[in-house]
């Protein structure tokens, strides 16, 4: 291809230089860990590239168990970002090497719908009821559980992937203290297995 990557005129790096206008790119985040001054930040990251280029491809670099490469700040950020990794279950299915279940929406949505005595009206979507954001907590809790993507239960729940992820970890926590979250949850996969077998 080229021997720089400022010369490949799709990379993200000329924009990370200066060399074109960033557009879509957000390179503020990566050039302030290089320093305060713009100048001398993009002469670090040029560095350092050129440094990482030197060392040509290192295997350790791309293990991970997680699906998800980079510090766990980073993973952590992502996560809550884009919504789109589901760790566990890609993990889980990369070991058993197993073809992956195919998840319903519709059967989740219902087994919400008859666990939490709620109609999905009311729970799908911005409501800040007390029995509509606990039947959205069970339903992204179960539905984690189950291996729905975030994405996924984003577009079940009707919110956004941030939101989704923030309610993730925030139920998680909670049903460690709350039993009866914990226990409509619990009964939410057990319906939703029911009803998935049945149809």
């Amino acid at each position: 291809m080229v021997r720089k990557a400022e010369r490949y005129p799709y990379s993200s790096q000329r924009a990370y230089l200066g060399l074109e206008p960033a557009g879509v790119v957000d390179v503020d985040p990566v050039l302030r860990r290089f320093g305060a001054r713009e100048a001398v930040a993009r002469k670090r990251f040029s560095q350092s590239v050129a440094a990482g280029a030197k060392l040509g491809h290192q295997e350790q670099f791309y293990e991970t168990d997680s699906g998800v490469l980079g510090s766990d700040e980073f993973v952590d950020e992502m996560i809550h970002s884009i919504g789109e990794f589901d760790t566990r279950a890609a993990a889980q299915r990369r070991k058993s090497k197993a073809t992956p279940r195919k998840l319903k929406a519709e059967i989740l949505i219902r087994a919400v719908e008859k666990v939490c005595d709620i109609s999905r009206e009311d729970f799908c979507g911005p409501s800040k009821e007390a029995k509509a954001v606990f039947a959205k907590e069970a339903l992204i809790l179960s539905g984690r559980d189950l291996g729905f993507t975030a994405t996924a239960l984003s577009r079940i729940a009707r919110l956004s992937l941030a939101s989704v992820s923030r309610r993730s970890d925030s139920a998680r926590q909670r049903s460690a203290t709350n039993p009866e979250l914990a226990a409509a949850s619990k009964h939410i996969i057990k319906q939703y297995k029911r009803d998935a077998k049945e149809s």
